[in-house]
């Protein structure tokens, strides 16, 4: 568990600082066209892909975040702490119930079922 929060956390860092430098770089393109006189439809154009880099760095930081509750689970489940095993779980399926893992996590779930 510890190596696994490590690098979750690590990862989680990582996507917060491209998502910061994304919205500087927003910025800055934002600036830059008001500075060069560029039309409406060129300053739309340029927010709309940093917005689109953006909503990537957003959703893939959310994704590394909601895996948190799966680490989480395993450990308390490790620790035979089943009640608290299952709130993780369950709190991962309510986050990202249509993610990749969420059958493996709800068969995790269903394992510890009485």
């Amino acid at each position: 568990m510890g190596d696994d929060a490590i690098r979750l956390k690590s990862e989680v860092e990582k996507l917060r600082s491209q998502n910061e430098k994304l919205q500087q770089q927003l910025a800055t393109a934002q600036a830059q066209l008001q500075q060069k006189g560029r039309t409406g439809s060129q300053a739309a154009s340029a927010a709309e892909t940093a917005l689109g880099f953006n909503d990537e760095g957003l959703r893939l930081y959310k994704e590394k975040k909601y895996v948190a509750y799966i680490n989480l689970g395993d450990a308390y489940v490790k620790l035979e702490r089943r009640s608290e095993a299952k709130q993780a779980y369950d709190k991962y399926l309510e986050l990202a119930p249509n993610s990749r893992e969420a059958a493996d996590v709800a068969a995790k779930l269903k394992a510890l079922a009485p």
